[in-house]
């Protein structure tokens, strides 16, 4: 009855004994092997033993004595967690006391095991009948729970379910901004808009009419907000125009804001519809970022993936790895943006929350074309549009890798494109249209930068980059090597290097040409982008120039250079159709080894399945056979 495992105080009390009148009875059980003692608990050996006898104790006596145990644990302090079982064991439809038990028992659970919270609490609202005065009560709590459980498609079906049965303003109201957060999380204006403006929740109290205003202004510009002195409703006024200002390239405005948002919302904890404060420090590091304040913002993260100097928690561990992803890429660190975008994707995984993993795939897929590796950039972009997320720019990019240029509407992507550096990719369209004699996307390109920097005024960074490609256009890269010499743009340096480089070559200028792309090799080949690197040293073939002897350059984390020689008879072998033991017979390996190879074969290649694999084999080989023909 005390379950598998109890202590020896709880049965003396429930049989009405001394402890020592149990010794010897208790002796005799671990004896026969029926029961152990581990010094703390007395544990059953075998579960079907407990059951046996618990099965053989009538109905009724297995009721009464469950309840008589869940109001003594509770009596004695022991937490409506531990008497939830026996709760369970006796409640009946209507049984508000037992679901008054249920729901502690829930909201004690909820930080450290949220699925049995989730469980604990759907059975309370379960024996509440439809007329209960404390069912929709209830219902929120379920809604919350939910929520906290990162489990949001349920909590809005509920919601919706709760909804229908026309509950008061204030309820409705509720309801719908305990939604909000997570909406505005998922960049699911639209939806959150509609919420906003239920005219279910027309009656509500002034606060939260006011939270629900400055929700619907996420899609309404220019509205009046009468925030009442109310955070919840500043932090989500100020949130809306901060995602307005970046979407539109005002970094310093949507700085200004995202600061007022989080400010607000740590004023506003706890109230029902408050913005979470850690989402808000972690965009409003990401646009610091591209206000060239990238090592301010990465001094901001934590070192381990949780918890730190932003306060996250493992929820928030994939958005938090994805900005780390992001800066590092900014910054031109390709190892460990790699390493902290696969930490976003594991955390994903282990979260059962993939809202994120078009932003942390694309960034994967950026490095792998910076390093040349065109599959692994096909492997991450297939993942991406397997989820239906947008994937435009990134088809476009990939595609231009492949030697199908972009044009002018794969600009006007990349201007507008949340969660990239806008600028350099517009810097990188801009110099393939240089190089193939597109006018038309060159001068697009250059347009969308010049409005990028306008808007950003003394940003170097962003200033650089459009006077490179303004300088493309004109043949003056030399105001654009100034500005990207002093921004924290690494693989932005090394480009203007490369175009000056190439058009001082171009025009018989050597003294000057060479250096510069030797800077630019240089760069390259440190920062672990050696496509970009052997692009560069033909430039310099080309000219005549001697290649100098590169230092081995060390394995990269991802990708097929990634691979050791085994690995990649491995991955062929398998790719060609082989099973782990035959691939085994081939490489005279045993199976267990083969199996260890492709492990590290679909990590360090990003795929999750044997079809993916052959796909990124196909894909290599082919590219391969393009480059010796």
């Amino acid at each position: 009855m005390l379950g598998a495992r109890f202590a020896l105080d709880d049965a003396a009390w429930l049989l009405h004994e001394p402890v020592p009148a149990l010794t010897e009875a208790l002796a005799e059980a671990i004896r026969a092997g029926l029961l152990v003692d581990d010094g703390s608990f007395i544990v059953f050996r075998h579960e079907l033993l407990r059951r046996a006898v618990y099965e053989d104790v009538p109905p009724s006596a297995r009721r009464a004595t469950h309840r008589t145990i869940a109001d003594h644990l509770v009596r004695t302090g022991r937490g409506a967690a531990e008497a939830a079982p026996h709760v369970l064991a006796t409640a009946t439809p209507g049984d508000a006391a037992a679901a008054a038990v249920l729901r502690r028992a829930a909201h004690d659970l909820l930080d450290t095991m949220s699925v049995t919270s989730v469980q604990l609490i759907r059975q309370a609202f379960a024996l509440l009948p439809e007329d209960h005065p404390e069912r929709a009560a209830v219902g929120q709590e379920v809604v919350s729970v939910l929520l906290h459980a990162h489990r949001r498609e349920e909590a809005a079906a509920l919601a919706d379910q709760l909804l229908d049965a026309s509950p008061p303003p204030d309820t409705a109201a509720a309801l719908h901004l305990s939604l909000a957060p997570g909406l505005w999380s998922t960049g699911r204006f639209g939806e959150l808009a509609d919420r906003a403006r239920d005219e279910r929740a027309a009656g509500a109290s002034p606060a939260l009419r006011a939270r629900l205003r400055a929700y619907a202004s996420f899609l309404a510009p220019g509205a009046e907000i009468a925030e009442n002195g109310d955070p919840a409703a500043t932090a989500a006024a100020r949130a809306a125009e901060a995602s307005r200002a970046e979407r539109g390239g005002y970094y310093r405005a949507a700085l200004g804001h995202y600061h007022a948002a989080e400010e607000a919302a740590a004023r506003a904890a706890g109230t029902t519809g408050a913005l979470p404060v850690v989402p808000l420090r972690l965009r409003r590091l990401v646009v610091r970022g591209h206000l060239d304040q990238i090592a301010a913002a990465r001094g901001e993260l934590p070192d381990g993936p949780t918890g730190g100097g932003v306060g996250a928690d493992s929820w928030q561990a994939p958005e938090l790895a994805w900005v780390r992803a992001h800066l590092e890429l900014g910054a031109g660190q390709l190892d460990a943006a790699t390493a902290a975008a696969t930490a976003a994707l594991r955390a994903m995984d282990e979260l059962h929350d993939h809202t994120l993993e078009a932003r942390a795939r694309t960034v994967l897929a950026q490095v792998a074309l910076l390093r040349g590796d065109l599959p692994g950039a096909h492997v991450q972009l297939a993942n991406v549009e397997r989820r239906g997320d947008p994937a435009a720019l990134l088809r476009a990019l990939v595609a231009d890798a492949e030697g199908k240029p972009a044009g002018p509407a794969t600009v006007e992507l990349a201007a507008y494109a949340d969660a990239v550096w806008r600028d350099e990719i517009l810097v990188h369209l801009a110099c393939a249209a240089a190089r193939t004699g597109d006018e038309a996307t060159l001068r697009a390109a250059a347009e969308a930068l010049a409005d990028l920097a306008s808007r950003n005024d003394g940003v170097a960074s962003l200033a650089g980059a459009a006077a490179l490609a303004e300088g493309l256009v004109t043949g003056d890269l030399a105001p654009a090597v100034v500005l990207l010499g002093q921004a924290p743009r690494a693989l932005l340096a090394a480009r203007v290097d490369e175009e000056a480089g190439r058009l001082a070559l171009a025009s018989g200028d050597r003294d000057s040409g060479v250096p510069a792309l030797r800077r630019a090799e240089q760069a390259y080949t440190v920062h672990g982008a050696p496509a970009f690197a052997g692009r560069v040293r033909g430039l310099l073939r080309a000219a005549g120039v001697r290649a100098r002897r590169q230092p081995a350059a060390p394995r990269p984390q991802t990708g097929w250079a990634a691979l050791t020689a085994t690995e990649r008879r491995v991955a062929r072998l398998v790719a060609d159709g082989h099973t782990n033991k035959s691939a085994a017979a081939e490489l005279f390996l045993s199976p267990s080894t083969v199996n260890s190879h492709l492990r590290a074969v679909f990590q360090k290649l990003g795929v999750n399945s044997r079809v993916q694999l052959a796909n990124v084999v196909l894909r290599t080989l082919e590219g391969s056979d393009r480059a010796e023909s």
